[in-house]
């Protein structure tokens, strides 16, 4: 990652600190929508554990067949549709924003460019006129969403596999206990369950009831849940919103709209919760095709070209054209 010095040259910036408070805006107000829809499909799959699941459990030890397939089908539709349609939404927004810029710093109209008169609209959630951008951000959603129903069915069967071996394998639970710390679990991250489970042994140590820890177990349990959808709600919606920023700025290149050098600068939000890793990448400058080291939870990549750069990320990228040397 190598840093760019913008003080050797004069830099004219194409977007500000506003392209952040539209994020902060959208998210505030979309994320919930993702985080209800995420504890509604959970609540589906709980719903849908069968005593012939369980009665396979106790046998086998090992996870049915079954209900990862049940699991992938219900993450497929909820991210294929709710997701989908979540991408789709604050994409339109950050296509709209940054060809706002773009007009304003080029002094062209890029809507009424020979090319986009030319262009068919897409036939999307989200109406872009330059097929290019079109096809690139679908196919970037394409890639995002595969990833994502991999990822969340990936994760839930280890988190219950984790459940598994220490309740069935070590502990010796009964079917019963089972079905009752299974439902919890589903809808929880590996690092959640383990929280899970040593909030159990907590208060049994402490002498607690086994039906008042079975209650507490399941209120702690909803309160991660709820935690975690909300926190993947506003990390997609980020992962699009700077994807839609950064194909827009790129699609602008490859058609000439642009024809001096961009780069990037990392802008990250200015209040007491920024963490300490965006503070220190905050005002870093780094070329277009040059990758931010930093790996969020939800990255296909271990690097990523723009933010979010860890869960819960708010930060986005200002592009900039270098203009001649001082």
């Amino acid at each position: 990652m190598a840093l760019i010095d913008l003080s050797n040259y004069k830099p004219t910036f194409i977007n500000n600190y506003r392209t952040q408070l539209l994020l902060t805006k959208y998210t505030n107000q979309n994320e919930g929508k993702i985080a209800n829809d995420f504890w509604s499909t959970w609540k589906s799959q709980v719903e849908n554990i069968t005593p012939q699941d369980i009665d396979w459990i106790m046998a086998n030890a090992t996870l049915p067949p079954t209900m990862m397939n049940s699991w992938l089908t219900s993450f497929t539709d909820f991210v294929f549709g709710k997701v989908t349609d979540g991408w789709s939404g604050v994409a339109e927004v950050g296509v709209e924003q940054m060809n706002e810029n773009l007009d304003r710093v080029l002094g062209i109209d890029l809507s009424t460019s020979a090319k986009a008169k030319a262009a068919e609209y897409w036939s999307s959630p989200f109406v872009i006129d330059f097929p290019e951008l079109a096809a690139s951000m679908e196919n970037w959603i394409d890639l995002r969403r595969s990833y994502l129903t991999e990822f969340l069915t990936a994760e839930q069967a280890t988190s219950v596999t984790q459940l598994i071996q220490r309740g069935v394998v070590q502990e010796g639970i009964n079917g019963t206990d089972l079905g009752k710390q299974l439902k919890d679990v589903v809808g929880l991250t590996p690092r959640e369950e383990t929280a899970l489970s040593n909030y159990r042994v907590k208060l049994l140590n402490a002498g607690v009831a086994k039906d008042r820890v079975d209650s507490l177990a399941s209120t702690y349990s909803n309160k991660l849940k709820r935690r975690r959808g909300n926190r993947i709600g506003r990390t997609e919606l980020s992962h699009a919103y700077n994807a839609a920023n950064h194909t827009t700025m790129e699609q602008a290149i490859v058609v000439g709209d642009i024809q001096q050098p961009v780069v990037k600068k990392f802008y990250a939000a200015q209040d007491e919760r920024t963490c300490q890793m965006c503070n220190d990448l905050h005002g870093k400058v780094i070329g277009m095709a040059d990758k931010w080291r930093s790996a969020t939870e939800f990255n296909i990549d271990q690097e990523a070209q723009y933010p979010p750069v860890h869960v819960h990320c708010r930060c986005v990228v200002i592009y900039t054209l270098l203009g001649r040397k001082v």
